[in-house]
Protein backbone atom coordinates (compact mmCIF):
# COMPACT_ATOMS: atom_id res chain seq x y z
CA UNK A 1 0.00 0.00 0.00
CA UNK A 2 1.34 3.53 -0.81
CA UNK A 3 1.53 5.72 2.00
CA UNK A 4 -0.37 9.26 1.65
CA UNK A 5 1.82 11.98 0.96
CA UNK A 6 0.08 14.34 3.54
CA UNK A 7 -0.36 12.31 6.15
CA UNK A 8 2.42 10.62 9.15
CA UNK A 9 2.35 8.70 12.22
CA UNK A 10 5.33 9.46 14.75
CA UNK A 11 5.73 7.51 17.59
CA UNK A 12 8.06 8.71 20.58
CA UNK A 13 8.97 6.26 23.34
CA UNK A 14 10.42 9.20 25.39
CA UNK A 15 9.14 12.57 25.69
CA UNK A 16 10.51 13.27 29.21
CA UNK A 17 11.67 16.75 29.08
CA UNK A 18 14.17 15.52 32.07
CA UNK A 19 16.16 12.93 29.73
CA UNK A 20 18.27 13.13 26.72
CA UNK A 21 16.08 11.06 24.70
CA UNK A 22 13.39 13.05 25.80
CA UNK A 23 15.00 15.98 24.43
CA UNK A 24 16.47 14.21 21.68
CA UNK A 25 12.70 13.84 20.55
CA UNK A 26 11.26 17.46 21.20
CA UNK A 27 13.44 19.02 19.93
CA UNK A 28 14.04 17.22 16.87
CA UNK A 29 10.59 16.60 15.98
CA UNK A 30 10.56 20.87 16.59
CA UNK A 31 13.25 21.15 13.20
CA UNK A 32 10.00 19.49 11.23
CA UNK A 33 7.95 22.47 11.50
CA UNK A 34 7.24 22.06 7.83
CA UNK A 35 5.03 18.91 9.08
CA UNK A 36 2.60 21.57 10.37
CA UNK A 37 0.88 21.64 7.16
CA UNK A 38 0.63 18.21 6.48
CA UNK A 39 -2.02 15.54 8.86
CA UNK A 40 0.14 13.84 11.50
CA UNK A 41 -0.55 12.35 14.58
CA UNK A 42 2.14 11.97 17.37
CA UNK A 43 2.24 9.14 19.65
CA UNK A 44 4.13 8.18 22.78
CA UNK A 45 3.17 4.76 25.62
CA UNK A 46 0.77 7.16 27.56
CA UNK A 47 -0.01 10.64 25.26
CA UNK A 48 -1.27 11.64 21.87
CA UNK A 49 -1.32 14.67 20.04
CA UNK A 50 -3.19 15.39 16.45
CA UNK A 51 -1.21 17.58 15.41
CA UNK A 52 2.22 19.41 14.71
CA UNK A 53 0.78 22.47 16.86
CA UNK A 54 -0.73 20.69 19.52
CA UNK A 55 2.68 18.69 20.19
CA UNK A 56 4.28 22.09 20.23
CA UNK A 57 1.80 23.66 22.89
CA UNK A 58 1.59 20.45 25.64
CA UNK A 59 5.40 19.68 25.25
CA UNK A 60 8.07 22.10 25.92
CA UNK A 61 11.61 21.42 27.53
CA UNK A 62 10.33 22.73 30.51
CA UNK A 63 7.50 20.34 30.95
CA UNK A 64 8.86 17.75 33.49
CA UNK A 65 7.48 14.31 34.30
CA UNK A 66 8.86 11.50 35.92
CA UNK A 67 11.43 9.21 34.45
CA UNK A 68 10.94 5.96 33.69
CA UNK A 69 13.81 3.43 33.63
CA UNK A 70 11.77 -0.27 33.97
CA UNK A 71 13.15 -3.00 32.26
CA UNK A 72 10.29 -3.10 30.23
CA UNK A 73 10.02 0.68 29.37
CA UNK A 74 13.92 0.67 28.16
CA UNK A 75 13.97 -2.67 26.38
CA UNK A 76 10.50 -3.67 25.32
CA UNK A 77 8.79 -0.61 24.66
CA UNK A 78 9.89 -0.45 20.94
CA UNK A 79 7.71 -3.26 20.29
CA UNK A 80 4.79 -1.28 21.29
CA UNK A 81 6.30 1.52 19.11
CA UNK A 82 6.70 -1.12 15.69
CA UNK A 83 2.75 -2.22 16.91
CA UNK A 84 1.41 1.22 16.25
CA UNK A 85 3.63 1.82 13.48
CA UNK A 86 2.72 -1.29 11.26
CA UNK A 87 -1.72 -0.32 12.42
CA UNK A 88 -1.03 3.03 10.16
CA UNK A 89 1.32 1.93 7.85
CA UNK A 90 -1.40 -0.51 6.96
CA UNK A 91 -3.97 2.56 6.61
CA UNK A 92 -1.92 4.61 4.26
CA UNK A 93 0.10 6.80 6.87
CA UNK A 94 4.14 7.59 6.43
CA UNK A 95 5.49 5.67 9.78
CA UNK A 96 7.90 7.90 11.69
CA UNK A 97 10.12 5.77 14.88
CA UNK A 98 12.07 8.16 16.92
CA UNK A 99 14.29 8.22 19.59
CA UNK A 100 15.16 4.99 21.91
CA UNK A 101 16.78 3.59 18.66
CA UNK A 102 19.78 2.50 19.58
CA UNK A 103 21.87 1.22 17.11
CA UNK A 104 22.58 -2.20 18.94
CA UNK A 105 18.83 -2.88 18.38
CA UNK A 106 18.85 -4.70 15.51
CA UNK A 107 15.31 -5.48 16.27
CA UNK A 108 13.83 -2.01 15.53
CA UNK A 109 15.27 -1.86 11.77
CA UNK A 110 14.02 -5.72 11.02
CA UNK A 111 10.70 -4.97 12.25
CA UNK A 112 9.59 -1.54 11.57
CA UNK A 113 7.35 -1.54 8.19
CA UNK A 114 8.65 -0.95 5.16
CA UNK A 115 9.94 2.77 4.37
CA UNK A 116 9.88 3.72 7.95
CA UNK A 117 12.05 6.99 8.46
CA UNK A 118 13.96 6.52 11.80
CA UNK A 119 14.89 9.83 13.77
CA UNK A 120 18.53 10.06 15.74
CA UNK A 121 19.73 6.48 15.67
CA UNK A 122 22.27 6.45 18.78
CA UNK A 123 25.10 4.04 20.51
CA UNK A 124 28.63 4.41 21.34
CA UNK A 125 31.11 2.01 21.37
CA UNK A 126 33.38 0.85 24.33
CA UNK A 127 35.56 2.91 25.73
CA UNK A 128 36.76 1.07 29.11
CA UNK A 129 36.15 -1.78 31.47
CA UNK A 130 33.24 -1.15 33.79
CA UNK A 131 33.02 -2.72 37.44
CA UNK A 132 30.53 -5.14 35.80
CA UNK A 133 31.89 -7.86 33.99
CA UNK A 134 28.83 -8.99 31.99
CA UNK A 135 28.03 -5.61 31.09
CA UNK A 136 32.10 -5.16 29.88
CA UNK A 137 31.42 -8.36 27.91
CA UNK A 138 28.34 -7.32 26.07
CA UNK A 139 29.45 -4.04 25.06
CA UNK A 140 32.77 -5.04 23.40
CA UNK A 141 31.92 -8.38 22.23
CA UNK A 142 27.82 -8.69 21.34
CA UNK A 143 27.06 -4.96 20.65
CA UNK A 144 29.72 -4.47 17.71
CA UNK A 145 28.05 -7.94 16.27
CA UNK A 146 24.18 -5.82 16.96
CA UNK A 147 25.80 -3.28 15.22
CA UNK A 148 26.81 -4.76 11.71
CA UNK A 149 23.34 -6.18 11.70
CA UNK A 150 21.75 -3.45 12.19
CA UNK A 151 23.94 -1.40 9.54
CA UNK A 152 23.34 -4.28 7.25
CA UNK A 153 19.46 -3.95 7.60
CA UNK A 154 19.98 -0.25 7.24
CA UNK A 155 21.39 -0.49 3.85
CA UNK A 156 18.50 -3.08 2.91
CA UNK A 157 16.04 -0.31 3.36
CA UNK A 158 18.15 2.27 1.28
CA UNK A 159 16.89 5.12 3.08
CA UNK A 160 18.83 8.59 4.17
CA UNK A 161 19.73 7.92 8.31
CA UNK A 162 20.07 10.65 11.02
CA UNK A 163 22.57 9.49 12.88
CA UNK A 164 22.78 11.98 16.87
CA UNK A 165 26.26 12.13 17.24
CA UNK A 166 29.20 10.74 14.94
CA UNK A 167 30.46 8.45 17.65
CA UNK A 168 29.06 5.31 15.48
CA UNK A 169 31.73 6.71 12.86
CA UNK A 170 34.10 3.99 12.37
CA UNK A 171 31.24 1.59 12.34
CA UNK A 172 29.07 3.37 9.60
CA UNK A 173 31.42 4.79 7.45
CA UNK A 174 32.36 3.39 4.04
CA UNK A 175 29.29 1.17 4.42
CA UNK A 176 27.09 2.53 1.25
CA UNK A 177 24.41 4.63 3.97
CA UNK A 178 23.48 7.32 3.31
CA UNK A 179 23.46 9.63 6.54
CA UNK A 180 24.28 12.46 8.73
CA UNK A 181 25.81 12.42 12.13
CA UNK A 182 26.04 14.81 14.73
CA UNK A 183 22.39 15.72 14.83
CA UNK A 184 22.36 16.68 18.26
CA UNK A 185 24.40 20.17 17.30
CA UNK A 186 21.64 21.17 15.45
CA UNK A 187 19.75 22.13 19.12
CA UNK A 188 23.02 23.65 20.06
CA UNK A 189 21.97 27.71 21.19
CA UNK A 190 24.34 30.50 22.05
CA UNK A 191 23.33 32.66 24.85
CA UNK A 192 25.17 35.65 27.15
CA UNK A 193 27.58 35.37 29.60
CA UNK A 194 26.76 35.11 32.93
CA UNK A 195 29.72 36.50 35.15
CA UNK A 196 27.56 36.01 38.54
CA UNK A 197 29.28 32.81 39.38
CA UNK A 198 27.77 31.38 43.32
CA UNK A 199 28.59 27.90 43.16
CA UNK A 200 31.88 25.50 42.71
CA UNK A 201 30.83 22.87 41.29
CA UNK A 202 27.75 20.69 39.64
CA UNK A 203 27.21 16.94 38.94
CA UNK A 204 24.73 15.33 37.35
CA UNK A 205 24.94 12.23 39.81
CA UNK A 206 23.13 8.69 38.32
CA UNK A 207 23.89 5.61 38.93
CA UNK A 208 24.24 4.30 35.36
CA UNK A 209 27.06 1.64 33.68
CA UNK A 210 27.96 4.90 31.23
CA UNK A 211 28.24 7.19 33.82
CA UNK A 212 30.96 8.11 36.24
CA UNK A 213 32.98 5.55 38.12
CA UNK A 214 33.95 7.56 40.53
CA UNK A 215 32.43 7.87 44.19
CA UNK A 216 31.19 11.15 44.59
CA UNK A 217 29.86 10.65 47.80
CA UNK A 218 33.14 9.35 49.07
CA UNK A 219 35.05 12.31 47.20
CA UNK A 220 32.93 15.09 48.66
CA UNK A 221 33.07 13.90 51.96
CA UNK A 222 36.94 14.73 51.91
CA UNK A 223 37.87 17.97 53.93
CA UNK A 224 39.11 19.51 51.03
CA UNK A 225 35.62 20.01 49.43
CA UNK A 226 34.47 21.45 53.06
CA UNK A 227 34.21 25.13 51.83
CA UNK A 228 33.17 24.44 48.19
CA UNK A 229 29.62 25.15 46.93
CA UNK A 230 28.49 21.90 45.74
CA UNK A 231 25.77 20.89 43.37
CA UNK A 232 24.12 17.98 42.80
CA UNK A 233 21.51 16.69 40.25
CA UNK A 234 19.79 13.04 39.95
CA UNK A 235 20.69 10.99 42.65
CA UNK A 236 21.39 12.40 46.88
CA UNK A 237 24.21 12.28 47.95
CA UNK A 238 23.93 12.93 51.70
CA UNK A 239 26.73 15.42 53.31
CA UNK A 240 26.37 18.37 54.40
CA UNK A 241 28.15 20.24 52.24
CA UNK A 242 25.95 19.33 49.05
CA UNK A 243 22.91 20.74 47.80
CA UNK A 244 21.17 18.13 46.26
CA UNK A 245 18.40 19.24 43.58
CA UNK A 246 17.10 15.84 42.30
CA UNK A 247 15.50 16.14 38.78
CA UNK A 248 14.92 19.18 37.50
CA UNK A 249 13.27 20.45 34.42
CA UNK A 250 15.29 22.10 31.70
CA UNK A 251 14.55 25.42 32.61
CA UNK A 252 15.65 25.30 36.39
CA UNK A 253 18.70 22.98 35.80
CA UNK A 254 19.70 25.79 33.36
CA UNK A 255 19.31 28.48 36.20
CA UNK A 256 21.37 26.78 38.60
CA UNK A 257 23.97 26.75 35.54
CA UNK A 258 24.28 30.24 35.24
CA UNK A 259 25.45 30.66 38.50
CA UNK A 260 27.88 27.53 38.48
CA UNK A 261 31.38 27.70 37.66
CA UNK A 262 32.55 24.07 36.76
CA UNK A 263 30.60 20.84 35.83
CA UNK A 264 31.86 17.45 34.90
CA UNK A 265 30.46 15.85 31.55
CA UNK A 266 30.74 11.78 31.93
CA UNK A 267 32.44 9.90 29.79
CA UNK A 268 30.17 8.16 27.19
CA UNK A 269 28.87 11.43 25.09
CA UNK A 270 30.71 14.50 24.94
CA UNK A 271 27.50 15.58 22.45
CA UNK A 272 24.99 15.67 25.61
CA UNK A 273 22.23 18.24 26.16
CA UNK A 274 24.11 19.04 29.65
CA UNK A 275 27.22 20.06 27.94
CA UNK A 276 25.39 22.56 25.17
CA UNK A 277 23.86 23.59 28.55
CA UNK A 278 26.96 24.46 29.91
CA UNK A 279 28.48 26.31 27.30
CA UNK A 280 25.02 28.27 27.19
CA UNK A 281 25.60 29.07 31.04
CA UNK A 282 29.63 29.51 30.38
CA UNK A 283 30.23 27.39 32.81
CA UNK A 284 34.13 25.45 32.79
CA UNK A 285 33.30 21.83 31.23
CA UNK A 286 35.59 19.24 33.01
CA UNK A 287 36.10 15.82 30.77
CA UNK A 288 37.15 12.51 31.02
CA UNK A 289 41.15 12.09 29.29
CA UNK A 290 39.53 8.73 27.44
CA UNK A 291 37.23 11.16 25.37
CA UNK A 292 37.18 11.39 21.78
CA UNK A 293 35.92 14.51 20.07
CA UNK A 294 36.33 15.91 16.66
CA UNK A 295 38.59 19.15 17.29
CA UNK A 296 37.72 20.58 14.28
CA UNK A 297 34.00 20.63 15.96
CA UNK A 298 35.00 21.74 19.28
CA UNK A 299 38.02 23.45 20.99
CA UNK A 300 38.93 22.57 24.20
CA UNK A 301 41.48 23.66 26.22
CA UNK A 302 44.10 20.75 27.32
CA UNK A 303 43.74 21.48 31.26
CA UNK A 304 39.89 20.66 30.90
CA UNK A 305 40.29 16.47 30.65
CA UNK A 306 41.07 15.19 33.75
CA UNK A 307 41.29 11.14 35.43
CA UNK A 308 37.52 10.04 35.94
CA UNK A 309 38.60 6.51 36.57
CA UNK A 310 41.16 7.13 39.38
CA UNK A 311 40.08 8.70 42.64
CA UNK A 312 43.72 9.95 43.85
CA UNK A 313 44.62 11.49 40.34
CA UNK A 314 40.80 13.01 40.64
CA UNK A 315 41.39 14.52 43.88
CA UNK A 316 45.08 15.71 42.43
CA UNK A 317 43.48 17.82 39.75
CA UNK A 318 40.23 19.43 40.46
CA UNK A 319 40.91 21.27 44.12
CA UNK A 320 43.78 23.20 41.98
CA UNK A 321 41.17 23.53 38.96
CA UNK A 322 38.26 24.71 41.03
CA UNK A 323 40.76 26.84 43.31
CA UNK A 324 41.86 28.62 39.67
CA UNK A 325 45.65 27.06 40.24
CA UNK A 326 45.43 25.54 36.77
CA UNK A 327 44.27 27.32 33.45
CA UNK A 328 40.99 26.29 31.96
CA UNK A 329 38.02 27.59 29.97
CA UNK A 330 34.48 27.42 28.20
CA UNK A 331 34.68 25.08 25.83
CA UNK A 332 33.54 26.30 22.06
CA UNK A 333 31.57 25.29 19.44
CA UNK A 334 32.65 25.93 15.66
CA UNK A 335 29.67 27.90 14.03
CA UNK A 336 30.63 27.29 10.46
CA UNK A 337 30.69 23.41 11.41
CA UNK A 338 26.45 24.59 12.62
CA UNK A 339 25.87 26.30 9.67
CA UNK A 340 26.81 23.60 7.44
CA UNK A 341 24.86 20.94 9.22
CA UNK A 342 21.74 22.71 9.19
CA UNK A 343 22.04 23.07 5.35
CA UNK A 344 22.61 19.40 5.02
CA UNK A 345 19.50 18.57 7.46
CA UNK A 346 17.34 20.78 5.80
CA UNK A 347 18.13 18.83 2.16
CA UNK A 348 17.55 15.39 4.15
CA UNK A 349 14.28 16.59 5.48
CA UNK A 350 12.94 17.21 2.49
CA UNK A 351 13.82 14.22 0.97
CA UNK A 352 12.67 12.04 3.47
CA UNK A 353 9.74 13.95 5.09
Amino acid sequence: MSPKKNSYFIWVSDCYSNTGEGKLAINFIKKLSHLKKHNIIIKTPNLQFTSYDHFKKKINLNNFYKSNFSFFFRYTVFLLGIFYLWVNYLSGKKVVYINYLPLWNFFIFFLSPPGTIFGPITGSLYKRNNKNELYSFIRKYIFPFFFKISVFLLRLRNLKYFFSTSQLESVIKNKNLKYLSNIQLLFFKNKNKNKNKYYDLLIYNRKHENKFSLNFEKIFSNKLFYNKKILVLGEKINLPNIKNLGFLPHNKVQNYLDKTKFTIISAENIYSFFFFDSIRSSVITLFSNKIKYNKKIIKIKKNNFISLDDTKKFLNLIIPILNKKIRTGVPKINTSYLYDLSKNFNTFKKELF
